[in-house]
């Protein structure tokens, strides 16, 4: 017998330099491993649940933009994925 997941979600993070352009780069490292941070990871819903079994993989992209209606403290991030 095979058994099978529901995914109903994935977390994600980032790990990088900020204000290049500042005299001094604000390091943000918010990794499971890292010490703590206001910044937080990133929770992404799916729509409808993703059953997996094992040795299967779950492929995706994820584009991040400005917002439109508001570029300088919003982002729109989105999030597609499959099989």
């Amino acid at each position: 017998m095979t058994v099978a997941w529901l995914v109903v979600y994935l977390c994600g993070y980032s790990n990088g330099s900020h204000g290049v352009e500042l005299r001094n780069n604000v390091n943000v490292f918010v990794a499971p491993e890292a010490r703590y941070t206001h910044w937080k990871q990133t929770v992404f819903y799916f729509d409808d649940y993703l059953t997996v079994k094992a040795g299967e993989e779950i492929y995706g992209v994820i584009a991040i933009k400005p917002n439109k209606r508001n570029n300088v403290c919003y982002i729109y991030i989105g999030f597609s994925y499959f099989l």
